[in-house]
């Protein structure tokens, strides 16, 4: 799961790694749990509260047959202290074009030109 969640001037909510890359907050799924609160927990460990998530994903994917889906968000404040911040994950604006964690796949690079033709119908 991913969330996709816009701030001020059309950016991003993003994480960066400790290897520059810098991606979409998101991780797996865990057993019992729903996609959007798994979002919602991911989120919050690479740094960002989600205050609402759209029930129903923007994108979807099969990866490996099995499905990714992309959450959109209505609002997202960047935290002080967050669980991956020892792993040199942090929280970042960013425009959607910095984006490169996480679309290495071919399954997941559509995904990358869906959110890159919203923001620009954002703009």
């Amino acid at each position: 799961v991913f969330a996709v969640a816009y701030g001020p001037d059309g950016l991003i909510a993003a994480t960066t790694r400790c290897n520059g890359a810098i991606g979409l907050p998101g991780g797996k799924v865990d057993v019992g749990k729903t996609a959007v609160n798994a979002v919602l927990r991911e989120a919050r460990e690479e740094g960002w509260i989600l205050s609402t998530v759209e029930g129903v994903p923007c994108h979807v994917a099969l990866v490996d047959g099995r499905p990714v889906w992309w959450f959109r968000t209505s609002s997202q404040v960047a935290l002080v202290e967050w669980k991956e911040a020892p792993r040199g994950i942090r929280p970042v604006f960013v425009r959607v074009e910095e984006l490169s964690h996480g679309f290495e796949n071919e399954f997941l690079r559509p995904a990358r030109k869906l959110l890159l033709s919203r923001a620009i119908q954002q703009s």
